[in-house]
Parts: C-alpha cells; structure tokens; sequence
C-alpha cells in the first residue's frame, strides 16, 4: 500500500509539470495562429483596399474623358487607354476578391454584372449614344459598388485600431469620389453652360455625402492627417469654390459668378490632397 501511494506521489510530480508545460505550450500556439491569422487578414483586407481603390481612380477618370468625349469629341485615344486600365484593374481586383476567404460571392457576381453594363455602354458613347445624366449614373454606380463592398469586409478580430483606420480610409475614399463627381460636373458645366434638373439633383445629393463622409473622415482621424489635411487647403481657392458651390446650389448659373475663379485651373485644392 506505501509503496503505490509513493509511486502515485512519484507519477504526479513528473506528470503535473508535464501537464502545465503542455497546457501553457497550447495556448502560445494558439496564441500564435491567431496572431498569424490577423495579421493575414490585414495582409488580405489591405490588398482589397489598394487594389479596389486603384480601379475606383481609372473609373474616376474614365468617367471625366466620357463627358470630355461627349461634349467636346476630344480625348479618344486617352479614353481608351482610361478604358483598358480599368478593365486591367478590375481584373486584378477579381483575383484579390477571390483570395479573400470572406463570404462575398454576391459581391463578385455584381461587379461582374456592373463591368459587363460598363462594356455594352461604352460602345453607347463610342456611338454617341449616350447622354450626360447617363454617364454619371453608369460610372457613379459602379463606383458605388466598389465602395459598398470595402464596408461590407469582416473586420479583423481583436485589430481594433486597424478596423477604425480601415473604416476611416473607406469614408475618405466616399468623399474624394464626391469631389471628383462634382469636378466633372462642373467642367461639364465649363463646356455645356447648363445644368438639367436631372444633374441637378444628382449634383445636390451628391454635396450631401460630400459633407457626411468629409465630417466621419475628420472626426475619426488623428490629429496628424487632420493637419496635413488642413495644410493642403488653399484659404482663397476655397472660399472661392464655396461661392461657386452656393451659386449652384442657388441655380444661379451665371457665367459672370464661375468666372470669380478658373475653376478648371483650379485642381480643386481638396482633391489635392486625397491624391497625395
């Protein structure tokens, strides 16, 4: 009877150790794959990120050359090399999306479906086809997608910094996509000298997401970004544009009130910034 009561004693205090070795040995692996796993994740979301961001900016200025194209039958060849970069880009885009390992298989299916309505279209402006509202609607939209599924990515667990700085990225990118619909707009104002009632109120709705994603990008960001913001803004360039701005929203459209500033000469000093 002593001598199994030793052994037991014996077995325990070899095995017990052993046993927290092991258990402690668990964790830190664990540890480690999650680790591994965020940090994967990350790798993964900021590749969707630079990648959807990169086709957002080639339909951006696809976009500015159709209404170019349209209303002026200038910039042929600089449209098509618009067009194959974005068609490259949202290849490149695809491969990455399918990489992802998130359940966005709707999301693939509807920018599949937006760059085969891109495709018929952009034979609708070769042909002359299309109208002004139309290319705005065509190009807003899928620039639209594109954004609604950087919000719709699983955010990394326990990266809480990360996911607030991904989130605030995606609201900077909505608002330097409203700053260049309004650009475009107002050159094609530049060009047309009207604005219709359609373009109008897609002008309107688009200042309203211009100040929401501008006042959520601001209030989120570090002191630094907002002061590097701050920096890029031109006073007098701006005050300008506010004018321009209330004179549109007013529906004054005078020539004599965009003439206060050379407005295409301008570069818009916001958007400036967001191409840095």
């Amino acid at each position: 009877m002593f001598k199994n009561t030793l052994f037991l004693k014996i077995i325990l205090i070899f095995t017990l150790p052993a046993l927290g070795i092991l258990y402690f040995s668990s964790v830190l692996v664990y540890e480690k794959i999650q680790s591994f796993n965020e940090v994967d994740g990350i790798n993964h979301n900021l590749t969707y990120l630079i990648n959807t961001e990169k086709l957002i900016n080639s339909l951006q200025e696809e976009r500015e050359l159709s209404v170019l194209l349209l209303l002026e039958k200038s910039e042929k060849s600089s449209l098509q090399k618009s067009r194959e970069l974005s068609t490259k880009n949202y290849e490149e885009l695809e491969k990455t999306l399918k990489n992802l390992n998130q359940n966005l298989d709707n999301k693939v299916i509807q920018l599949k479906s937006e760059i085969n309505k891109l495709e018929l279209f952009r034979a609708r402006i070769d042909n002359s086809d299309a109208t002004l509202d139309e290319i705005f609607e065509e190009y807003n939209q899928f620039d639209k997608v594109l954004l609604d599924s950087l919000f719709l990515l699983k955010p990394i667990k326990l990266a809480f910094d990360f996911n607030n700085e991904f989130r605030n990225i995606v609201h900077f990118l909505s608002f330097r996509e409203s700053i260049c619909i309004e650009k475009t707009m107002v050159d094609a104002y530049f060009i047309n000298t009207k604005i219709n009632d359609k373009l109008y109120i897609m002008l309107m709705k688009n200042y309203s997401l211009l100040e929401i994603n501008k006042d959520i990008f601001l209030n989120n960001a570090n002191l630094e970004i907002v002061q590097r913001y701050n920096s890029k803004l031109n006073e007098e360039y701006y005050n300008k544009i506010f004018i321009i701005r209330n004179g549109i929203k007013n529906k004054n459209f005078s020539t004599k009130l965009i003439k206060i500033v050379l407005f295409k000469n301008i570069s818009f000093c916001i958007f400036r910034f967001s191409c840095d």
